[in-house]
């Protein structure tokens, strides 16, 4: 049976890899969609192929929203599919970065390497900072795309370095992953030069030909991101010292040795990392005592820490512009995906600092083999512990009871928010059951029923918060004749919203249609336009029920007929939110 001891890495690399894949697995079948998740493909469903390409929350990524639009269309809202995409994108990453660990460290007779490939390649599968990422599909996209980009180049670097005359294919080979990882994350543009620096530290040469095609395409990429968005200079940077020493004390050196094994969640937010204070001192201790150990053994891989630094504040400066706003910074930075690229970055300059400047101490490659297994077993314990703190998340079952409730229900169901534990007002118009769920939007019901917070149907009612006038005409209430138009005034002003008409309304001839708007001074008349709703008017004196989006103290309707005398009379009604009956 193979042990540690087996002459190839490939061994233990392929066990390692096989354990942290595992643990992947067991997150990903806990977890579901989540905010972006579902917001994007509402947004991108039915765009064009350049929409793809606009800034997105800051993000140039048209293959992500490509990805998680196809996504949407073969199984919505089953993230069954997303969860396998994630699977085989981590492990293809693995698999790449063990290759490129056995090509960028060569054995040597001299050396036992086992200590360094075993430590190496755990910090790099069992990151707890890749692991938060790789348990949301957008983030997961974002980051697993950086990551196997950076592998496949790293691969390909190590090959051309080692045999120079072998440069066309890994250079083909690397500018493909290069431009797969750009359509993925603008993070990517850093793939090149970063890859090129830790190549350089082991071999202190740079093979040009080789970098000619991966450093052209993030320099045309650069172009599309900076044109596409202005996530790198913001007016209103957040200062960097007011979150930095929370952000290196309960996520970051935490995160270093497999924390932060504590999480908080406030609902709708990520999990953050939330270490009681005793953690937090060990943590920074124990952090501390190992990396001034492994500086003090060989003075000269000091250089490596201060280019883990540089990059770190680089990411911490992005952050500041990109995501400012009181109270929102310290929370966003602990939650530790947006160091995912810092920390594999650091692990392998380290890695590379220790393999050309090794200590001459025998019993370092048994020790390192100890500190790989803290190391996953720290891990473990802070993927579970977040796994835990995602427990009272009602996503997942609320949007499969949605998806069954909307294919079996009988009777049109108007569109109305999903609950603020899925997703706020602040992603309007995105944040409603036909948005969510890409169904087609109904906009008339003769029966009022709602989706509940679990998303099951159940009967509804209008709350009234206005109601709209009687009218004068006789006999009629409001009367409309086909090819005009009527504003039809309410006597308490809406604010801005998804409101409910109780529509009492009769047509003297069959199709007849009524387009209902909400005319205010604060939009434009194209912006007023693009929310009409149009319904059928029945010749038949019943209660209906019908979507009005927008806001103010007035309805316009216009009625088109059949011909020239069809028209329609229309009673009073009340109007407001659609809720559940009891």
């Amino acid at each position: 049976m193979p042990t540690i001891k087996s002459r190839s890495p490939w061994v233990w690399l392929t066990a390692i890899a096989i354990a942290a894949l595992c643990l992947r697995i067991y997150q990903l079948s806990q977890r579901t969609f989540y905010w972006d998740d579902l917001v994007i493909p509402a947004r991108f469903r039915d765009a064009s192929f350049t929409d793809f390409f606009q800034s997105y929350d800051g993000h140039v990524m048209p293959g992500a929203i490509g990805i998680q639009v196809l996504a949407d269309a073969i199984a919505p809202l089953n993230f069954v599919f997303p969860a396998c995409v994630i699977v085989v994108m981590t492990a293809a990453t693995y698999g790449f970065f063990a290759a490129a660990l056995t090509r960028l460290f060569p054995r040597q007779k001299s050396r036992d390497l086992r200590g360094l490939y075993t430590l190496t390649f755990v910090a790099l599968t069992f990151s707890p900072f890749l692991m938060t990422a790789s348990g949301w599909w957008s983030a997961a996209l974002n980051s697993l795309g950086w990551q196997l980009g950076f592998a496949v180049t790293l691969w390909c670097a190590s090959i051309a370095v080692n045999s120079p005359h072998r440069l066309v294919w890994p250079s083909v080979v690397a500018s493909l992953a290069v431009l797969g990882a750009l359509t993925l994350s603008e993070k990517s543009l850093s793939i090149a030069p970063l890859v090129a620096f830790t190549v350089w530290i082991m071999h202190r040469r740079i093979n040009w030909l080789f970098w000619l095609g991966p450093l052209a395409l993030s320099i045309a990429w650069a172009f599309v991101v900076f044109s596409n968005t202005t996530v790198f200079r913001s007016d209103s940077p957040q200062n960097l010292m007011d979150f930095l020493p929370e952000t290196l004390g309960k996520a970051v050196i935490p995160g270093m040795l497999g924390g932060p094994w504590v999480w908080e969640r406030w609902t709708p937010s990520q999990a953050f990392a939330s270490p009681p204070t005793w953690l937090l001192i060990l943590a920074v201790v124990v952090a501390a005592v190992l990396v001034i150990g492994w500086v003090f053994r060989r003075p000269r891989r000091g250089a490596e820490l201060v280019v883990s630094l540089a990059f770190f504040m680089v990411l911490m400066w992005v952050l500041g512009n990109a995501r400012t706003g009181p109270g929102a910074a310290d929370l966003l930075t602990r939650t530790l995906h947006y160091y995912a690229e810092w920390w594999t970055l650091s692990v392998l300059i380290l890695a590379a600092g220790t393999y050309r400047w090794p200590s001459s101490r025998r019993h370092l490659p048994h020790l390192r083999i100890v500190l790989a297994i803290l190391l996953a077993v720290s891990s473990t314990i802070t993927t579970v512990s977040w796994v835990n703190a995602w427990k009272d998340d009602p996503t997942g079952d609320y949007l499969a009871n949605l998806q069954r409730s909307l294919d079996q229900t009988q009777e049109p169901i108007l569109d109305q928010p999903v609950p603020l534990e899925v997703l706020t007002p602040l992603m309007h118009p995105y944040n409603t059951i036909y948005s969510v769920t890409g169904k087609e939007k109904e906009n008339l019901t003769t029966r009022p029923q709602v989706i509940d917070v679990q998303g099951n149907v159940v009967p509804a009612a209008v709350l009234p918060a206005a109601r709209t006038e009687h009218g004068d005409a006789e006999q009629c209430g409001i009367r409309v004749q086909s090819g005009q138009w009527k504003i039809v005034k309410i006597d308490n002003p809406l604010p801005f919203g998804l409101w409910v008409w109780e529509l009492n309304a009769v047509a003297s001839t069959p199709g007849t249609t009524m387009t209902i708007t909400t005319p205010n001074g604060l939009e434009t008349a194209e912006q007023t336009r693009s929310r009409a709703v149009t319904v059928p008017v029945s010749t038949d004196l019943q209660p209906e029920w019908v979507s009005v989006p927008g806001g103010g103290g007035t309805i316009m309707v216009e009625v088109h007929g059949a011909d020239s005398n069809a028209h329609i009379c229309l009673g009073a009604g009340n109007i407001g939110p659609m809720v559940p009956q009891g």
